[in-house]
């Protein structure tokens, strides 16, 4: 953004008539009508990039979501120009006698109007207003449009300018609504926490992980519905369905919330109260990794606060299932999880016990083939969820018991911090708990399997494992997949360092070049700053040993 206010000055000033004006010169000077030029010339740029049928983001692999930040800076400076503009020319009229005469003509009266509706959006645009009045911001943003108008009246040579941003702002309306689909939706008012599960079951593929759609719900009402709302895609693509976890913070999610909460009696249950059957508009998929493929690194790690868990969730999910075919080279899959309370937690365990149980099925099914003398090239990614709860007051009883009755762990790498999952085997046929999503369909199968029944859960093997991954079948496991539960806060920095010295020391057991370590952040501000800065401090020969450290955040806004 330095370079781009570097380019405006210089675009105002080169060869421009930057003499003060003086009354000899009958008060002319500076060269008003570049910066008129260069303002109007940069009101496309900015809608280019503040719309989401985003064709830059289309060029360069990111979201409209990101681009945003583009677009807020772009916005800025636009507006800064704008204000030079009409402050040079207000300053010329005064002392040259003409100001109510040029300020009533049409060119100024058009030139006030674009400036003023300019400077209501760079207002409302601050970050204490939006953050507070965020109606207001959208509702100016929308007046904004105004300006356009009135910019292309101020004078004919801005008309070309004024109507490429109408194009683009025209095509942005035409992508948004290719990519809009009417569906009927399941809504699950979560029980214990402020968290309501969105179903869609007839949406099945067309998204990648991480990516999210916009949503809107006609029976909220006409206000609730010209606004639609983003949120991140928690399961997987080509699975059984879209599934959407939505925290209750402001007033459209608690508002779906208690819509979902009018659910039949007979619809209520452990997990929460069931609403059937509610037409919904999605719009998207937007967003995601961009250029970036997680598939490719060999340590992935996912930090995830509050209802930031579902880009987590999503992810795992999608590197679980595409790991039967080969196409991941990973081999941990770290999901690190932060709530306040525990009952916030807990109706989640069971989808986050299936994606467990997912990828302990797998691993030990080639463990075992590995273990007969088969020659198997495709490696089992293990899946380590971490769950830290910040405020919990007596011992934690999330984790299903057959995660917690594991061997004594053996470790080359112990951390106090983060330490490597234990081993042990478990039934590939086990599943999760009692708290089965019943008459949500299929949609969420994936997420939340039926109860098991009292067989399927039986001791686990009491051969410990390390927490390297091996082939070797005289050690039979490598890295097991796990579920476990801590009170406290993650050392989000001390985790990045000891997945990266594990990915380092696998290399040496195993003779075998990492791919690169992976971490995403997805949840409340400080969570996103302490997992960048914890990558950006590895030291530069950890980065190159292991292939490279990629960082990505996940955040919706500014």
């Amino acid at each position: 953004m330095a370079a781009f206010g570097v380019i405006s000055i210089i675009a105002c000033s080169y060869k421009s008539d930057l003499s003060i004006p003086t009354k000899a010169k009958n008060w002319t000077g500076w060269d008003i009508n570049r910066t008129g030029l260069v303002c109007t010339a940069f009101i496309p740029v900015a809608v280019a990039l503040g719309v989401r049928g985003n064709l830059v983001g289309l060029v360069i692999g990111k979201g409209y979501e990101r681009i945003k930040v583009m677009h807020k800076w772009v916005g800025r400076v636009t507006v800064l120009i704008a204000t030079v503009h009409s402050l040079l020319y207000v300053h010329k009229w005064v002392l040259d006698g003409t100001f109510i005469k040029n300020s009533s003509s049409h060119a100024g009266i058009t030139g006030y109007v674009a400036w003023i509706a300019m400077l209501l959006m760079f207002f409302t645009s601050l970050p204490w207003f939006r953050k507070r009045w965020h109606g207001l911001f959208k509702f100016f943003h929308v007046v904004g449009i105004l300006s356009l108008v009135m910019v292309g009246l101020h004078v004919v040579g801005a008309m070309p300018w004024v109507a490429s941003a109408i194009a683009l702002y025209g095509l942005s309306i035409v992508i948004s609504l290719a990519k809009t689909r009417y569906t009927t939706a399941y809504l699950v008012a979560l029980k214990d926490c402020q968290m309501t599960l969105v179903s869609l079951p007839h949406i099945t593929t067309g998204w990648r992980a991480g990516q999210h759609v916009r949503i809107r719900v006609p029976a909220l009402g006409v206000r609730s519905f010209l606004h639609s709302h983003p949120f991140t895609i928690a399961s997987a693509p080509d699975t059984a369905g879209l599934v959407l976890l939505c925290a209750a913070a402001g007033d459209w999610t608690k508002a779906l919330r208690a819509l979902a909460q009018t659910g039949d009696s007979e619809d209520k249950s452990d997990v929460g109260t069931y609403k059937h059957g509610v037409s919904v508009l999605i719009e998207g998929p937007y967003g995601g990794p961009g250029n970036t493929l997680p598939a490719s690194f060999t340590s992935i790690v996912l930090f995830a606060g509050g209802s930031g868990l579902s880009y987590a969730m999503g992810m795992a999910h999608d590197l679980v299932e595409r790991s039967r075919t080969g196409e991941i080279a990973a081999r941990t899959i770290d999901l690190v999880w932060t709530v306040r309370a525990e009952g916030t937690a807990r109706p989640l365990i069971p989808t986050l016990a299936a994606l467990v149980d997912d990828a302990q099925a797998w691993e030990e099914k080639i463990l075992r083939e590995v273990s007969r003398g088969a020659q198997h090239t495709v490696r089992a990614p293990a899946l380590r969820v971490h769950i830290y709860v910040t405020r919990a007051d007596g011992e934690l009883t999330l984790v299903p018991r057959r995660f917690t009755d594991t061997a004594p762990l053996i470790s080359p790498l112990p951390s106090p911090v983060f330490p490597p999952a234990r081993g042990g085997l478990a039934s590939s046929s086990s599943s999760v708990s009692d708290l089965t999503l019943i008459g949500i369909g299929s949609s969420i199968k994936n997420l939340t399997p039926k109860p098991p029944a009292p067989s399927s859960y039986f001791a686990s093997s009491s051969r410990p494992s390390l927490s390297v991954a091996t082939d070797d079948p005289d050690t039979l496991a490598g890295v097991k997949s796990s579920l476990k539960a801590s009170k406290g806060r993650p050392s989000v920095s001390g985790i990045v360092a000891d997945v990266t010295d594990e990915a380092i020391t696998r290399q040496g057991v195993e003779l075998s070049a990492s791919t690169g370590v992976f971490v995403a952040a997805c949840g409340p501000a400080p969570l996103v700053d302490d997992a960048r800065e914890a990558c950006r401090r590895l030291p530069a020969w950890k980065r190159q040993a292991v292939g490279g450290v990629d960082y990505e955040a996940e955040f919706f806004g500014f």
